[in-house]
């Protein structure tokens, strides 16, 4: 895991507009999954196709759909006002993407939870390792088949395996 992390490259030296085209092409390869993410759920849990759209897929969808409206406007530079101590000075707020973040996601909305806060990462320009519920091995494959369709795995890794496999990757720095 440790190799894997090193191979992780952050998304922060990509512009906006390329995070925003990989979010429009991920929510286009959610879409095109649809089928397959709605087998999958309904091999782990019996769930409904219609309730995996609603509970699942349309929450992945909404949430790229948000970033591609108004990540432009959160990520703008913003100027604050400067204390009079530093009067004649100016002082602005830049964002800035962290590096890596980690996403251990739990096993009852085994494809909404991560996958919405993988789109949050990829805005933010962070790379992300994801670590499925090993209790939902379906689900764990069709998000591993997604994202790979979009992320090379040094933007977004899909780490499967049981807790031994999460008590490793919390040993690394995210």
């Amino acid at each position: 895991y440790q190799a894997q992390e090193k191979n992780l490259q952050n998304l922060k030296n990509t512009s906006i507009d390329e995070r925003l085209k990989k979010i429009k092409k991920f929510e286009k390869a959610v879409l095109a999954n649809r089928k397959k993410i709605e087998q999958a759920l309904f091999n782990d849990f019996r769930r409904p196709p219609i309730q995996t759209a609603f509970a699942e897929i349309y929450p992945v969808v909404a949430e790229a759909r948000l970033y591609q409206a108004r990540l432009h406007e959160w990520a703008a530079e913003k100027e604050v006002e400067t204390p009079l101590v530093f009067f004649g000075s100016s002082a602005k707020i830049i964002y800035e993407p962290k590096g890596r973040t980690l996403i251990l996601s739990p096993w009852n909305y085994p494809f909404q939870l991560p996958l919405r806060n993988m789109i949050d990462s990829v805005g933010a320009g962070n790379a992300v390792i994801i670590k499925p519920s090993e209790f939902t091995p379906h689900a764990a494959e069709a998000i591993k088949d997604v994202v790979k369709e979009v992320f090379a795995e040094n933007e977004v890794a899909v780490i499967t395996g049981d807790q031994t496999v999460a008590n490793e990757l919390l040993n690394l720095r995210f």
